[in-house]
């Protein structure tokens, strides 16, 4: 049976088939960072950061954007936000951006937070605070040798509603693309150990399993690369 057919016989009456919802891609911007702020906040693994508030982490969106080394994207559906996705092309040279650029901005939300969030400002103290001094005193550093550009896709959300219309693969191919353009050789991600739904999203988008790793707290992440 040919296509025309099968429309014929799916459509009778003159009826069109539904139109699927387009999807599209574009840079964020300053004023989409509420929107992402808050799909942080709802749909993501509550860590340290989301744990310092949404002030917090309206600075911490911001950096992605400022940094000539971050990748800042949004999804629509529709030409309505759907989703958002945050990564580097090169996470050395945005954490060189971090230390350099917006470390006074980053403190400076980071230690209101503390302050009105008692608890959490014992666990910085007792988990990050030599840890970050140490890396912003690196970062600071003239950059070495020569070395093969790392990427991170960090954070990427979809609404619930619009999760079945491609929004979250087109981020991520959109996210490939723009680091394959810029010379990157190897992306990394990080997903929770028991989410298998994401870790077979990233696998049928060709990343490759690698390891187990713990991140500052103790906690287990699986790790996946992507060589481009």
């Amino acid at each position: 049976m040919s296509s025309e057919q099968v429309l014929s016989a799916g459509y009778r009456g003159g009826a069109c088939p539904p139109r699927p919802p387009a999807v599209t891609l574009r840079v964020m911007e300053v004023s989409d960072i509420p929107f992402a702020v808050d799909l942080h906040v709802r749909h993501l693994y509550r860590g340290f950061f989301v744990d310092l508030g949404e002030r917090f982490l309206e600075h911490y969106h911001r950096s992605f954007i400022t940094s000539a080394a971050g990748v800042a994207l949004v999804g629509e559906l529709d030409g309505r936000p759907a989703g958002f996705l945050l990564g580097t092309i090169d996470e050395a040279a945005h954490r060189r951006h971090l230390a350099r650029l917006d470390r006074v901005r980053l403190i400076r939300a980071g230690t209101i937070s503390l302050v009105a969030r008692p608890g959490q400002a014992s666990r910085f103290l007792r988990t990050r605070a030599r840890r970050y001094a140490g890396g912003l005193r690196t970062h600071l550093k003239t950059p070495g040798a020569q070395r093969v550009p790392t990427g991170v896709l960090h954070h990427v959300a979809v609404e619930e509603a619009s999760r079945q219309a491609g929004v979250g693969r087109a981020l991520a191919h959109g996210f490939t693309e723009i680091t394959r353009l810029h010379g990157t050789r190897r992306l990394r991600l990080y997903t929770e150990p028991g989410n298998h739904q994401a870790q077979a999203f990233y696998q049928g988008l060709g990343w490759t399993a690698w390891t187990r790793q713990g991140d500052i707290d103790g906690r287990p992440w699986a790790a996946f690369v992507l060589d481009l």
